[in-house]
This record gives C-alpha cells, sequence and structure tokens, in this order.
C-alpha cells in the first residue's frame, strides 16, 4: 500500500452512496487535526479516485489548506 499526497483536492470524487457533509463533524476534525498537527489516517479511495473512507476529513483538510493523505485500494471496485 503506497500513502500519496497532494493539495489538488479536486482529484477526489464523492459517491453518491456517501454521506451529506455534516459541517460540524468537519470543525471538529479541523479541531483534532490542529492539535495533532498532522493527519493521521489517510483517505482511501477506489481507482476513480471516489471516496470509500474520509471524506469529511478530506473537508477539513481542504479547509485548512494541508496536503491530503491518501491511498488508492484497487481491490475496491464499487
Amino acid at each position: 500500500m503506497e500513502i500519496k499526497k497532494t493539495r489538488m483536492y479536486d482529484i477526489f470524487r464523492f459517491k453518491k452512496e456517501n454521506r451529506e457533509i455534516n459541517y460540524n463533524k468537519v470543525a471538529s476534525l479541523k479541531s483534532k487535526l490542529i492539535e495533532n498537527g498532522r493527519q493521521i489516517v489517510p483517505i482511501i479511495c477506489n481507482r476513480d479516485m471516489e471516496i470509500i473512507d474520509g471524506q469529511h476529513r478530506l473537508e477539513a483538510l481542504k479547509e485548512l489548506g494541508w496536503e491530503v493523505m491518501y491511498y488508492v485500494d484497487e481491490a475496491v471496485t464499487v
């Protein structure tokens, strides 16, 4: 598994199955990110760059202007 980093937020896509963004959760995650000084858990995407896990983290990182750690799970096909 190769963890990659980017600030190109628009490469990520949301699946229609993803939950709607809860901006209270985003605000809480931003606080935790600032407290930790870094992202600890990477965002997981499928090969189409659709977010499988981490849409709230992506929004928090985007709002902070921070780099996003992510990895592509080739085994996920849905």
